[in-house]
């Protein structure tokens, strides 16, 4: 059973944040969006990625967020994200997100510099993952907008 956003956890994953965009790992349409997010103390982004269109060496067409939280606002954030999940479907853009209480960290490689690879315990924690897979790039930007706009409320 994972543990929720705390704020010793939260000073742990927002140096983790700060380390991978010193490092160039986070995308640069996110990093400002993700920062800002993080300014709340009730959630905080623990992984992202965002789908840039098809190239011949990634044709995975998905974007998505994992985002931890503190135990005080899991339910209205998730009540939250199916309000979200429902504005993008009304654009006819399919969002799903799913509330996990932990997950085996089955990218381990201690010897990487990101901490979502070096620490095995890095998902011990309450989390959602929230994503949409679709290959039309315009959707993903209204994805991030529209998901930016939620989670700035808390």
């Amino acid at each position: 059973m994972g543990i929720y956003l705390t704020p010793e956890l939260k000073t742990y994953y927002y140096k983790c944040l700060e380390e991978a965009i010193d490092a160039n790992e986070i995308d640069n349409g996110l990093k400002e969006m993700l920062l800002a997010i993080s300014k709340s103390p009730n959630i905080q982004p623990i992984l992202s990625r965002r789908y840039q269109g098809y190239n011949e060496q990634n044709d995975w067409s998905v974007s998505n967020l994992y985002i931890a939280f503190a135990e005080n606002i899991g339910l209205s954030l998730e009540s939250a994200l199916n309000d979200f999940a429902g504005e993008m479907k009304s654009k006819f853009i399919k969002v799903d997100f799913v509330h996990l209480p932990r997950m085996e960290n089955s990218n381990l490689n201690v010897s990487s510099k990101a901490c979502w690879k070096k620490d095995k315990d890095y998902f011990e924690i309450h989390f959602f993952v929230i994503d949409l897979e679709n290959k039309e790039l315009s959707k993903h930007t209204i994805f991030w907008d529209n998901l930016f706009t939620t989670l700035k409320a808390f």
